[in-house]
């Protein structure tokens, strides 16, 4: 069987080496800017009122916290279940970087309590 050569000529080798070396650097860069910003995104977001939240998804999302259901386990009703402010800090901290949520905060005047967070600093 004869495969041309495809398989011995090595030549892509070194640039799938650097390609997978720099997407792996990106990969983990990105890993340790979410890790540092995620206290900083809650205290931040804890700071925000429901209705603030809300219109924190639907300005910069473009869209609102889909709706939780219940099913129940008795007589398999199925129920919508009110999303409560810590579910949209949980979306909001997947979603969106914390640049972001400063951003909308200074922009709609929503005053922050005594711990602004540091980075980025709210002042």
């Amino acid at each position: 069987m004869i495969f041309g050569g495809r398989f011995r000529d090595g030549s892509n080798e070194p640039q799938k080496n650097d390609d997978i070396i720099k997407i792996k650097t990106s990969i983990e860069n990105e890993d340790k800017i979410f890790s540092e910003e995620l206290p900083l995104k809650y205290s931040l977001l804890a700071e925000f009122t429901v209705v603030e939240l809300r219109r924190l998804c639907s300005r910069l999302l473009g869209r609102q916290l889909p709706m939780q259901r219940y099913t129940s386990p008795v007589n398999g009703s199925e129920e919508s279940l009110p999303n409560v402010k810590e579910d949209y800090i949980h979306f909001l901290v997947d979603e969106m970087g914390l640049s972001e949520m400063i951003e909308f905060a200074r922009q709609n005047e929503i005053r922050i309590g005594h711990n602004p967070p540091r980075n980025g600093s709210m002042q």
